[in-house]
């Protein structure tokens, strides 16, 4: 071993030596197999060959460079924007230096006068070149990477190459490479391939049968004079020539079994340079190997038992038995020995004998055979002459045809007395059956009159179950009928209910915003409070319905949590303080303070829950918690709980007061107000969300409602902040109201006319057309529901007046419920748009959107 560095290359020049690189230093090898550090690489080395007046070197970044014998540099070629590492270099005698480059899939040559060529497809290379071969009389072979390009020669008379690759029959799951490659002469060529050894010879490549290393990748090949190939696979170094095959590892003298591509080179007095992973190794001069000698026949067991082989000729045993045979050879050291071994007449292959010349033989078929064993000593020897060892098995006695025979003939007899014994029973047994078959006809005779009887009032019964069926079929139309007649009227009503309620709420928002007398505002804030009651009943039946339908489909939009929550508790911090109630809001500070859901549906729940601990307390505390149960990735496990000191709920009831109408007792409704549909809307509300709404509550000590919820954490880029004060004015926009509805036109021009908008109306559909072609308006506020010609049909005529009317926001203003209307506004082009009554807040924020 010369060195114990990671070999990346190395060459040979008969009159210079061995020179090669570990990517830091250049070295060189004298006679006497001692190498010599000659000068450290400006940059990572992969290649090194000898040039005429020094030496020629590639590097891991691209380049090619010349050297003098002090290493430095006298000439550089960069090939960086042809490719990456230059990994191979060869030169021939006449000066021409050709290299491979990775990603490059042109091939490199530099000629005597440095004139730098390419050669790639439009030089008959069809596949990248990975390696280069030279023959004795300068003939360059390059190795590629495709099935059908793997292997070509170039053609100095045309200045191009030759694709040689023949079809190879044998399978594989990708396209065949060509690591390395050595020439016997110019009419034998090896290579070095992905899926083994190959030669090239006569036209034809053939792959060579190496037993159980067939079909492995070779990095590195070379041939010595002797004429053997060798050969460097992640198994070690192997010889090979004529089917003999010889492997070395570090058992051998080898630092590292792993040897480094295109490594393995043989200079003319016949050693063999390996460069590995752990540095490069040379082998003494090697000379023609010697025949091991013929191993010979220590001892026969034949179950078990000693054969005296001086008495016995053919070893013979039966087909059940066990030959154990014990192999040795006379060479010495023995433990260098290694046996193979064959069944003449059954094995193709040898096989190797693992147990120090043990040798166990089982299983064989009666016949003659012939067992050979041949021994192999380590180092330059070739196989021995086989031993052979003759053996004859005979068949066990109970598998001799006589013996089978007689055994046929004893099952036969036995049979024949067992049918006759049987026939015998037989006879008696039908006697005793006709007895019993004609009793049992008898007995059918009688049960047939019976179930004729019953199918006869089986059939009366069918018929009857029949009636019932069509029935009960005509009873579950009607209840459809009745329920889709129940929708339709809870839709009609809702909207009918609503448009007054709009002018309700409208005017009391007027009255209260036109400073009136202070007991008059205390009346206007009783009657603003019972028109949002009413309101919110209205609700609760139309979400009710909804729900039991399956048509109340969840948001999930991101919102500030804790403005949700404090907003919820201020709401109602007024009725709080009229029943003489402290109520408080306590917040875990880990919350995500935006995060993901439905917030109105949220809200929805949190309002009736909150309500009605206000509702059933007097004179005590509401507490509102919001506690984190778990983190996890990118949502949060919250608990909402609302926790009271007033009435309680007998623990009867607890599990009845989530159903529709139903309260804690019957005196609750008298005493206390409500439908009872809040707590069974909001628990229903909590199940599309993936909860449960729980109660705890002791009669006379209070009440703790809770359910948990998985929120997604939000960022707050989108979240809006939803308690904007409606007071910034605009600057005299047009804006043209369609509304069939004369209050609330009314309440809807007042607002707007306050915050300094000029507002023009339309009392129809064809109005607000007419209008619109006449006047080029800022905004549209447009009713749905207006006789003749809806907000629908109205919006999507605007729309196709011209392109200056495609840009002009329409905000759609309905009774109806916002997953109603939602899908069909955008199809109709509308922009947006607000429930009615509407909030005037809501509606100053739409316009400012809109408007702005």
């Amino acid at each position: 071993m010369l060195t114990t560095s990671y070999i990346q290359g190395l060459s040979i020049n008969e009159n210079r030596g061995i020179v090669f690189t570990d990517g830091q230093f250049v070295y060189k090898c004298s006679d006497e197999n001692e190498s010599e550090k000659l000068f450290p690489c400006s940059s990572y080395c992969l290649q090194v060959i000898r040039a005429a007046d020094g030496y020629w070197l590639s590097d891991a970044e691209g380049c090619i460079m010349k050297c003098n014998e002090q290493g430095k540099i006298l000439k550089k070629f960069d090939f960086k924007s042809e490719g990456k590492a230059v990994f191979k270099l060869i030169r021939t005698d006449d000066g021409n230096l050709w290299a491979c480059q990775d990603a490059n899939e042109k091939v490199i040559r530099i000629t005597p006068s440095e004139e730098v060529r390419f050669y790639g497809k439009d030089k008959g290379l069809t596949s990248r070149l990975i390696s280069l071969g030279l023959s004795s009389k300068g003939t360059v072979y390059g190795g590629g990477m495709h099935d059908t390009a793997y292997f070509f020669r170039f053609d100095n008379s045309l200045d191009r190459f030759v694709n040689l690759s023949k079809p190879l029959k044998f399978e594989r799951n990708i396209d065949l490479n060509v690591n390395d490659i050595a020439c016997l002469g110019e009419s034998e060529v090896w290579l070095a391939t992905s899926f083994g050894l190959a030669c090239y010879q006569d036209g034809k490549i053939e792959r060579k049968d190496l037993q159980q290393i067939t079909a492995n990748s070779i990095k590195a090949i070379a041939i010595d004079k002797q004429g053997y190939v060798w050969f460097a696979n992640n198994k070690g170094l192997h010889r090979y020539r004529n089917g003999d095959l010889m492997s070395f590892d570090t058992k051998n003298g080898l630092p590292d079994k792993a040897i480094g591509y295109r490594c393995l080179l043989t200079d003319s007095d016949g050693k063999i340079w390996v460069g590995t992973f752990a540095g490069m190794a040379v082998s003494p001069v090697l000379s023609q190997p010697s025949k091991t000698q013929k191993p010979i026949l220590r001892s026969v067991l034949i179950n078990n038992e000693l054969i005296d082989l001086q008495k016995s000729g053919t070893l013979e045993a039966n087909n059940r038995g066990v030959f154990s045979i014990r192999i040795s050879s006379l060479e010495f050291p023995t433990k260098n020995i290694q046996f193979e071994s064959r069944i003449l007449e059954t094995d193709s292959i040898w096989r190797i004998v693992v147990n120090d010349g043990f040798i166990i033989l089982s299983g064989f078929k009666p016949g003659k055979y012939h067992l050979e064993v041949r021994a192999r000593q380590a180092g330059n020897f070739i196989n021995s002459d086989p031993l052979i060892c003759e053996f004859e098995i005979t068949r066990i006695w109970y598998e001799r045809w006589y013996v089978i025979g007689l055994g046929i003939l004893i099952i036969l007899v036995l049979l024949r007395a067992i049918i006759l014994l049987n026939s015998s029973r037989l006879r008696k047994d039908n006697l005793r059956l006709e007895n019993s078959v004609q009793e049992r006809t008898q007995e059918i005779t009688i049960q047939k009159a019976f179930i004729e009887k019953q199918n006869e009032h089986i059939v009366q019964k069918n018929e009857a179950l029949s009636l019932k069926n069509r029935e009960l079929e005509q009873a579950k139309e009607n209840a459809e009928e009745a329920n889709r007649a129940k929708s339709q009227f809870l839709s009609i009503m809702s909207h009918e209910i609503r448009t007054p309620m709009n002018a309700v709420i409208g005017i009391t928002h007027l009255l209260m915003r036109n400073n009136p007398r202070p007991e008059q505002f205390e009346d206007l804030k009783i009657l603003k409070f019972s028109a949002e009651n009413l309101l919110s009943l209205i609700n609760d039946v139309l979400d009710l319905n909804k729900i039991e339908a399956g048509k109340l489909a969840l948001e999930e939009v991101e919102f500030n949590l804790l403005n949700l929550v404090e907003g919820i508790a201020s709401s109602l911090q007024y009725k709080s303080e009229e029943k003489g109630n402290t109520l408080k809001v306590n917040c875990d500070e880990v919350i995500s303070q935006f995060v993901k859901s439905d917030p109105m549906r949220l809200t929805q729940i949190l309002n009736n829950l909150v309500g009605n601990a206000i509702k059933f307390t007097a004179q005590g505390s509401i507490e509102v918690r919001v506690k984190l149960l778990e983190q996890l990735t990118n949502e949060q496990l919250v608990e909402f709980s609302v926790t009271d000191t007033g009435v309680g709920i007998p623990e009867e009831m607890q599990d009845k007061i989530f159903d529709s109408f139903t309260q804690a007792s019957s005196e609750t409704s008298r005493k206390y107000g409500g439908t009872g549909l809040g707590l069974a809307i909001s628990d229903r509300l909590a199940e599309l969300m993936g909860s449960t709404i729980k109660v705890e509550s002791e009669q006379g000590k209070g009440s703790r409602f809770y359910f948990r919820i998985l929120l997604r954490e939000g960022s707050g880029a989108t979240a809006v902040n939803e308690l904007i004060e409606a007071t910034e004015a605009f600057n005299k926009e047009k804006v043209l109201l369609v509304e069939d509805n004369r209050i609330n036109e009314i309440i809807a021009r007042k607002l707007m006319e306050e915050w300094n908008l000029t507002v023009d109306s339309a009392n129809s559909g064809s109005e607000a057309v007419r209008k619109a072609k006449l006047t080029q308006y800022n905004l549209i506020l447009m009713d749905l529901q207006m006789p003749e010609m809806d907000g629908y049909q109205t919006t999507m005529l605007i729309r196709k007046l011209g392109d200056e009317y495609s840009n002009i926001p329409i905000i759609a203003l309905t009774a109806s419920s916002k997953t109603d209307i939602q899908e069909k506004v955008i199809i109709a082009g509308m922009n947006d748009f607000v429930l009615k009554p509407f909030n005037p807040q809501e509606l100053h924020i739409r316009l400012k959107q809109y408007l702005s």
